[in-house]
């Protein structure tokens, strides 16, 4: 799991309003921007985002949790068990976050994803 998300949410600032972290109170909608194609620099690229707000708030079985919990993978290598990331989902969401990048991205707000690099 990457502790750095919750370090970027207790300490980082945001890159559109310049403030500390508050997604739970992120006014910035996400630009409309045309889909990548081709060869033409003046199109963004969209990175993928991971939704946590519905496992938070208890929308899911276990049964899911467990496939979800096989797409993570601690420091070790190995796949956190359900309850372990149902408790760093709930870390995250505490501190504002209601999704959260599956890469590296610039431009990422924890409320609304990524707003097109």
């Amino acid at each position: 799991m990457e502790d750095k998300l919750i370090e970027q949410l207790k300490n980082g600032t945001c890159p559109f309003t310049g403030q500390r972290y508050d997604c739970a109170r992120c006014e910035v909608e996400p630009e409309h921007h045309r889909i990548p194609c081709g060869d033409d620099s003046s199109k963004s690229v969209w990175h993928m985002c991971f939704c946590i707000t519905r496992f938070v708030q208890g929308h899911t079985d276990k049964r899911e949790m467990k496939r979800i919990a096989k797409g993570f993978t601690l420091e070790d290598g190995s796949n956190p068990s359900p309850e372990y990331l149902l408790e760093y989902f709930a870390e995250l969401y505490r501190l504002g976050a209601e999704k959260i990048p599956m890469c590296d991205c610039k431009r990422f707000c924890f409320k609304h994803g990524c707003m097109g690099d």
